[in-house]
C-alpha cells in the first residue's frame, strides 16, 4: 500500500516544517530532540553523524543512549556499521529487533539495554552524501509504508538544511576573501600613487 503525507501525524508535520526552517546546527538538535519524541516518532536513542573521509564517521550529535557513547563513538570507521553501511549503500537501513542488530553486526554496542530496533537514513543532496541519521526504538519494530516516508521526507529536509548551511558557510567565507583583497588592492594603489 502506498503511503502518503495524509497518513503523517499532526506532530509529524510539525517536525518538517520546523526542519524546513532552521539552520544546520539547529536541524542536528532538533532532528535528535524530535527523533526521541514519542508523539513523532518513538525512537529513544537517536545520532547525526557526518564524513570525515571515504571510511570514517564523525559523530555531531546524540540523544540518549549509554553513558560515554559520545566520546566512544566520537569518530568511528563507515565498514561493519550500521550508519556507516547506510552511507555506503545510499540506502535507508531498518535492523527489527536485537537478534538481526547482532547477526548483522556482532560484536557492536547496543544503544540501550533489552530488546531494539534501528533505521539509519542517509542524508542526500544533489548525489553528494552529507551525513547519516540514526535512531534507536525500544522492542522489536517493523515500519509501515507512511513511516518509512516520513523517515525519508525526513532525511530529506535534514540534507537541504545543511546543504545550505555549508552553502551559507562558503558565501561567507568567499565574501571575507573578497574584502580583504579589496583592501589590499586599496593599499596597493596608494602605495603607488607618487603625488
Amino acid at each position: 500500500q502506498e503511503a502518503s503525507a495524509a497518513d503523517w501525524t499532526e506532530s509529524q508535520r510539525a517536525v518538517l516544517l520546523r526542519l524546513e526552517r532552521q539552520e544546520a546546527a539547529t536541524v542536528t538538535e532538533l532532528a535528535l530532540a524530535e527523533g526521541v519524541r514519542s508523539q513523532s516518532m518513538g525512537a529513544t536513542v537517536a545520532s547525526l553523524s557526518v564524513p570525515v573521509d571515504d571510511t570514517t564517521l564523525r559523530l555531531v550529535g546524540l540523544r540518549g543512549g549509554r553513558e560515554g557513547a559520545a566520546t566512544r563513538w566520537q569518530t568511528y570507521p563507515m565498514a561493519g556499521t550500521p550508519a556507516g553501511d547506510s552511507v555506503l549503500t545510499r540506502r535507508a537501513l531498518v535492523l527489527s529487533g536485537r537478534e538481526e542488530i547482532a547477526r548483522r553486526y556482532p560484536g557492536m554496542e547496543t544503544a540501550s539495554d533489552g530488546e531494539r530496533s534501528m533505521v539509519c537514513l542517509p542524508l542526500i543532496v544533489r548525489d553528494r552524501v552529507l551525513g547519516v541519521a540514526t535512531m534507536s526504538f525500544p522492542g522489536r519494530r517493523t515500519f509501515d509504508g507512511a513511516e518509512m516516508e516520513f523517515f525519508r521526507v525526513m532525511s530529506d529536509t535534514c540534507a537541504q538544511a545543511i546543504d545550505r548551511a555549508h552553502a551559507l558557510a562558503e558565501a561567507a567565507d568567499q565574501a571575507t576573501k573578497l574584502t580583504f583583497l579589496a583592501r589590499a588592492t586599496d593599499e596597493l594603489a596608494s602605495s603607488l600613487d607618487y603625488e
